[in-house]
């Protein structure tokens, strides 16, 4: 199994990622798609990504398995603005389940702790459904400065959103990374 960061998907990237989203989405309606994604969407999100990710924008970490089929991903995306851009948001979490519990996120978050401080990141948020995995999250690290009672509604039910944080260098102390860095100046 390999992790890194994409410069871009290539079409069998958006195959396998398409496929974990659905995979995830048919198992627990918790990423914000409760079923599998029509073609369109599926277009629009993979089109999305790779804008994203020409414009360095968007950042993706996969995990591949042995076979080179993607069983992971993380999506970041750095703030725009100018008095923002100290924070980075986790956008998409996803792991195929046959891989979870694997030290597979925490594999990832170490990579994904890299790029923020790279980036100069200083701040890392999140939002997640309350009946999602808001502990995992807790356990890594993130702390609740939010919820949002109407975050998401399906089939008639309302579901609420948490939204979290945590500070990069935390994260970094946490996962035993050097937090002796300087952080580049992000104002213009």
């Amino acid at each position: 199994m390999h992790i890194g960061f994409v410069k871009e998907l290539t079409r069998q990237d958006m195959e396998d990622v398409v496929a974990l989203l659905d995979q995830v989405a048919l198992k627990e309606a918790t990423n914000g798609y409760y079923e599998p994604l029509s073609s369109d969407l599926r277009q629009e999100l993979m089109e999305s990504i790779n804008d994203g990710l020409k414009k360095g924008v968007c950042h993706v970490l996969i995990a591949r398995n042995e076979a080179e089929r993607i069983i992971g991903m993380i999506t970041l995306e750095q703030q725009k603005l100018p008095a923002q851009k100290h924070i980075i948001a986790v956008k998409r979490c996803v792991i195929d389940d046959t891989y979870r519990g694997s030290m597979l996120l925490s594999q990832g978050l170490i990579d994904v702790l890299e790029k923020a401080k790279d980036l100069g990141c200083e701040q890392m948020i999140l939002d997640v459904r309350s009946d999602g995995p808001v502990e995992l999250w807790r356990r890594l690290g993130f702390q609740e400065y939010g919820r949002l009672e109407d975050y998401a509604r399906i089939g008639g039910d309302v579901y609420c959103g948490v939204y979290m944080s945590a500070s990069v260098r935390d994260l970094r102390a946490l996962a035993g990374l050097s937090t002796d860095y300087p952080v580049p100046s992000l104002m213009m």
